[in-house]
């Protein structure tokens, strides 16, 4: 993405959860017949959803998902790779769950909610372009909650190499709710995206690490390209 000068935009934050590889995975709410086919990134991506959704005041209330993943499901995507170089047929099923929107279609189904899902890979700066995406969807109908999430793995080596961060896996949801519903925000996020003048080869911690761990004080991560910054209140 080419910029000329810096795009600021906010985030009016109800509720969020920050899940870490090894911290608990709540997922009961889903049918056991459909927990035993999910992913590991299916599985993170709905503890977060759903951890994240349910303190909204209405839990009924149709909801917007932006879906944020540098990655997708590599997993089940090396396995059908890894088929085809073996020239064995492909598993319908892992391919409708390797696809980069089947876990907010997953989430779709559990909720009965149509409502729009947007599904997003932007590189190293997945999570950041995944919120712009979310705060303009938000400005465009504030009475909407949106609900964006962010769920990635390591790479499997594979694809391994050295431009990316040897970190563990995590996710991200954040529940936005405007002040129309009477409800408002509990941490408004403002963001601030510019272009960078040095250019990095590859960034020492990933986006998603540094925010999870600053949503609250404030930051600033430096991308390949373009330099984020963030700050929180209360």
């Amino acid at each position: 993405m080419s910029m000329r000068s810096p795009i600021q935009f906010k985030l009016p934050i109800q509720s969020w959860c920050v899940w870490h590889a090894g911290d608990p995975l709540d997922i009961s709410f889903v049918d056991a017949g459909l927990r035993r086919r999910l992913s590991p990134l299916a599985k993170m991506f709905l503890h977060a959803a759903h951890t994240a959704a349910k303190s909204a005041a209405d839990t009924n209330q149709p909801t917007r998902v932006v879906y944020a993943s540098q990655h997708g499901d590599l997993a089940h995507t090396s396995s059908m790779l890894l088929d085809l170089a073996k020239q064995e047929p492909l598993s319908p099923t892992s391919f409708n769950m390797a696809v980069h929107n089947a876990n907010p279609g997953i989430w779709s189904i559990l909720r009965q909610d149509t409502s729009t899902n947007t599904a997003i890979c932007a590189d190293e700066a997945t999570l950041g372009w995944g919120m712009l995406e979310a705060s303009m969807q938000w400005q465009t109908d504030k009475r909407t909650p949106v609900l964006f999430v962010y769920a990635d793995e390591p790479v499997p080596a594979l694809f391994d190499s050295s431009n990316h961060a040897a970190e563990p896996a995590m996710a991200l949801a954040l529940l936005i709710v405007g002040e129309e519903d009477g409800g408002g925000g509990k941490v408004k996020l403002d963001m601030t995206v510019a272009p960078s003048g040095h250019p990095l080869a590859e960034y020492a911690t990933s986006f998603p690490h540094v925010l999870a761990q600053q949503l609250r004080t404030g930051g600033q991560w430096q991308g390949v390209s373009h330099l984020w910054s963030w700050q929180c209140t209360v």
